[in-house]
């Protein structure tokens, strides 16, 4: 399972964005109840835009479940919440990332970006310096270190 993940990561990475996504949904198809497999499915379909299918895999694999500290999930959702504009319902999951990793500046950015949307500048600039302190702390590599995480 983890060898046929990490290819389909390698696709995306290399910009094999349609094989990536067959090859994600074909694993999916023989492991629904796998939530690596649902994470990586999702983290696929980001990569196209498809937002409203981010949006109802992760409600019909996350919702029911009682741990409620999936860091993919609420970084996810919350972004996938905020490129539908759906601004309000994206925030309390982005400040849930935040919250389960504090040391991650993308959840930060992410939830940057929902508060400049909505015109809450002050938020913005607060939680934009909260992720450059934490890019600064890891130095120039910060992103690549946490953007492999789907």
């Amino acid at each position: 399972m983890k060898n046929e993940i990490s290819q389909i990561l390698k696709l995306v990475e290399v910009g094999n964005l349609e094989k990536a996504l067959q090859e994600a949904k074909n694993l999916y198809g023989i492991n629904q109840n796998n939530l690596d497999v649902v994470k990586v499915l999702v983290y696929t379909y980001i990569q196209f835009g498809n937002f409203e299918k981010v949006i109802l895999l992760l409600d019909k694999h996350f919702r029911l479940r009682k741990d409620k500290q999936d860091f993919d999930y609420h970084n996810n959702i919350g972004y996938a919440l905020a490129q539908t504009e759906e601004f309000e319902r994206a925030i309390p999951h982005l400040e849930q990332a935040v919250s389960i990793s504090p040391n991650n500046p993308i959840p930060y950015t992410n939830l940057a970006g929902v508060y400049q949307k909505i015109m809450d500048f002050e938020k913005a600039q607060a939680v934009i310096y909260q992720a450059l302190n934490i890019i600064e702390s890891y130095g120039s590599d910060t992103f690549n270190k946490f953007s492999n995480t789907f």
